[in-house]
């Protein structure tokens, strides 16, 4: 099953110019074009994450199903598919949200570092 976002064009109005979706979605799931939030990397989301929906303000995400999903952390590809949880970045300062335990860089670093995902 695929598992994706999807912006309601009519309703986005880029939280003003804050984007939180884009800020907040540590995949890149999001790109802020024209004014709005764009899906620019739907395979990039997590299966059965919606925080993002929960964040925008106007409800202009959706997703493709309502059924819960059930996956394994393994099928996430993480070690902990526990609950998003803030984490200030050791490398830039900047404040970041994760499901992994331990995690002390943002993608951001962590991509500068060579460390990937």
């Amino acid at each position: 099953m695929s598992w994706f976002p999807i912006v309601i064009a009519d309703r986005c109005d880029g939280c003003k110019g804050e984007f939180k979706c884009v800020s907040f979605c540590p995949n890149g799931v999001f790109e802020a074009r024209g004014g709005k939030a764009w899906v620019v990397r739907p395979t990039a989301c997590v299966p059965g994450c919606t925080s993002c929906a929960m964040l925008c303000p106007r409800e202009a995400i959706i997703f493709p199903t309502e059924r819960p999903m059930k996956a394994t952390p393994s099928s996430l590809g993480v070690r902990d598919k526990g609950l998003l949880h803030k984490v200030r970045c050791k490398g830039c300062g900047k404040i970041f949200w994760t499901n992994v335990e331990g995690a002390e860089y943002c993608f951001d670093c962590r991509r500068k570092m060579g460390l990937g995902r």
